[in-house]
Parts: C-alpha cells; structure tokens; sequence
C-alpha cells in the first residue's frame, strides 16, 4: 500500500473516532493531529535507527532503548510506545525480532535469543 493511501486511511479513522467521541474534527484538530503524528514518525527514524527495517509510519511516543545485535523487523504503522514504563528491547547476535502490520508495544521489555515473531494488529 501506497504511503499517501496509508496516510489517507489514518485520517479517515482520527476523523471518525473523534465524531463518534464527540469531539470537534475541524481543520485546526486535523492539523494538530498531522503536526504531532509527523513529529512521531521523525522521531522514529531517529529512535529506531538500529533496527535492520522499518515499515512506514512507525511512530515512537518518548524515547525506547533499542539494543540490536541481531535482527529487527518493524513493519507498517507499529507503534513504540514508553507511557508509564520504558520500551526496552534488546536482540542478541542470532535473534531476530519481527513486529507485524499495526501493532503497538508500550511500556515493555522484549529479549530476544532466538527468534520472536509478532503478529499483525497485536497489542502489548
């Protein structure tokens, strides 16, 4: 899927979410959600710049600890979040860490040896 499509279709979903929420979704909200989402994928880059791949529209709300000896694979719009706790994820020589399509870890602290595989829509 294209990165303009995959852009489009987030919007299309704040914009519900926030009607059904009742809250004001006009063009001030949508740019202030552009504004913030933007500044998580930059930081992302700059946070994730060890993983082997990155998707697009990885985001990272503060900052993870990522250790990579091995191998990351963080597909389309995985979110790392560290809310209340640091994510932390450490990947030794020979492991190989892959997080699915849209899924989203907060707060956790992943070791890999061997091989962890993540799957699509999953939430930790």
């Amino acid at each position: 899927m294209g990165l303009s499509k995959m852009v489009r279709q987030r919007l299309a979903r704040k914009q519900t979410e926030m009607k059904i929420n009742g809250e004001p979704f006009g063009f001030s909200s949508m740019a202030g959600f552009l504004i913030s989402s933007g500044a998580r994928v930059l930081l992302a880059k700059w946070y994730l710049r060890k993983c082997t791949s990155l998707g697009n529209l990885i985001s990272v709300n503060q900052k993870p600890l990522i250790v990579n000896h091995g191998t990351i694979h963080l597909e389309d719009e995985v979110r790392i979040w560290s809310n209340i706790n640091r994510a932390k994820i450490f990947v030794d020589k020979g492991g190989t860490l892959t997080v699915g399509r849209n899924s989203r870890i907060n707060g956790v602290h992943i070791s890999v040896s061997e091989n962890i595989t993540i799957g699509n829509n999953v939430r930790i």
